[in-house]
């Protein structure tokens, strides 16, 4: 599994928002437990399933929202490929940014995939400006890459981004996924009640 695989979940508006829920439900039960009737204080002693589950769908979607945005790579946050990231003004600097921020110790494929791009590199690409300078600065090693091969470049620092804190992307999976669970459950149990209601019709 990699970060990429549940990216989608991650940035989705209404996994985010759905925290709202969190405050939503507990005090939405307030209100029903205290609501009067005639006078009368009607006391919600079996309180709907269904809106537990909504609540705890709520906490699992936050929970697994905040592993995601503080763990998950931001470049695997803010891009899907090379197209989205040069839509958005990316450059070879900003890979740079990207691979002294979240490279770790276990980069031997990064740096072979570096050494396979920057071999066609002559001297006079770099003398005519047409090379860029990607950095490993904690192994102090830097690689001269031309220009076009800017999308391989990419790949490999997204590619080697997306395997980084496998524990963390599945703790924030696992969260995910019980959310989902309690959300089928709510789609179980109401398409339930209408097929009772039918049936009883």
């Amino acid at each position: 599994m990699r970060w990429s695989s549940i990216r989608w979940i991650g940035s989705s508006r209404l996994v985010r928002q759905s925290y709202i829920w969190m405050f939503l439900v507990p005090i939405t039960a307030k209100i029903m437990v205290s609501a009067r009737l005639d006078g009368l204080v009607v006391l919600v002693e079996n309180f709907p399933l269904s809106w537990l589950a909504l609540y705890l769908s709520s906490i699992f979607f936050a929970l697994g929202t905040t592993v995601y945005l503080c763990c998950c790579p931001k470049i695997i946050q803010s891009y899907r490929d090379p197209s989205d990231f040069i839509s958005q003004g990316g450059t070879f600097d900003r890979l740079n940014y990207y691979l002294s921020r979240d490279l770790d110790d276990n980069s031997l494929a990064l740096e072979s995939g570096f050494e396979l791009c920057s071999e066609e590199t002559t001297a006079d690409d770099i003398g005519n400006g047409n090379t860029v300078a990607i950095e490993i600065s904690k192994k102090d090693k830097i690689f001269n890459i031309k220009d076009e091969k800017f999308f391989d470049t990419f790949w490999l620092i997204y590619d080697h981004c997306d395997r980084l804190k496998k524990a963390s992307l599945c703790v924030s999976f696992i969260f995910f996924l019980c959310g989902f669970l309690a959300l089928g459950y709510i789609f179980i149990d109401n398409a339930i009640s209408v097929l009772l209601v039918m049936y009883d019709d």
